[in-house]
């Protein structure tokens, strides 16, 4: 009895564990919108290797375009992927999933901006870098992560930040720290976030901005 217990509980570990990752891809950023416009949008994620990664996507989940997603290499040990999608029709809801070979990731949402002026709401702030300094021991990380889960469930259409979203853009692991897995995880997933840039990212070169995509790039004499 014992052997066929513990024989159960390894197969059904297994079985969970195949459903759960062919479900999604193995994300080291989950992807994230930005610089969204009437016409399209930009999505972006990390994992740790360079793929073939495909967006498919469209007005309803037949998911029938497909455009394949540029990658850049982060110089440490991970690929950030961006697709820049053109095209789409203003304010409306799109749905779109990555696909590499026959693994396929969880269909996800987003919306494009209305092209005649409409009621909105949106959110704000700035200096969301570093950590409450052991206010709240629980989690170091608090109360950024609430702030940006609460903008996400108030159901802004897009947010905007003055920037500084990092103790020093040029630092992988603050960028992973305070921007990647707070602002990207539980904002940027499901609201479109524009970031300008502090004396905390001073940079053009700061890894940080390989993480976003802004108007600025369409703009002379702007700093992406």
């Amino acid at each position: 009895m014992k052997i066929t217990f513990r024989f159960s509980i390894i197969y059904l570990y297994l079985f969970i564990s195949v459903i759960s990752y062919g479900h999604d891809l193995p994300w080291l950023t989950a992807p994230y919108l930005q610089n969204v416009k009437p016409n399209g949008i930009t999505i972006m994620w990390e994992i740790k290797e360079k793929k073939d990664i495909y967006i498919n996507y469209s007005t309803d989940q037949t998911l029938k375009k497909s455009k394949q997603a540029r990658s850049n290499d982060s110089k440490h040990d991970s690929y950030i992927y961006k697709v820049e999608l053109i095209d789409l029709k203003p304010g409306t809801t799109y749905y779109y999933r990555m696909s590499h070979d026959s693994m396929h990731s969880y269909i996800r949402t987003f919306r494009t901006a209305p092209l005649s002026p409409q009621p909105f709401s949106f959110g704000v702030w700035s200096d969301s870098q570093g950590h409450n300094r052991g206010a709240y021991n629980i989690d170091i990380h608090e109360p950024t992560k609430s702030m940006m889960k609460h903008m996400a469930d108030s159901g802004v259409n897009i947010a905007l930040t003055s920037g500084d979203l990092a103790e020093n853009g040029g630092n992988y692991q603050d960028v992973r720290n305070y921007f990647l897995d707070r602002i990207a995880k539980y904002l940027g997933q499901s609201v479109p976030f524009f970031p300008a840039w502090g004396n905390h990212e001073p940079n053009r070169q700061d890894i940080i901005r390989k993480f976003a995509d802004t108007p600025a790039k369409n703009r002379t004499g702007m700093d992406p």
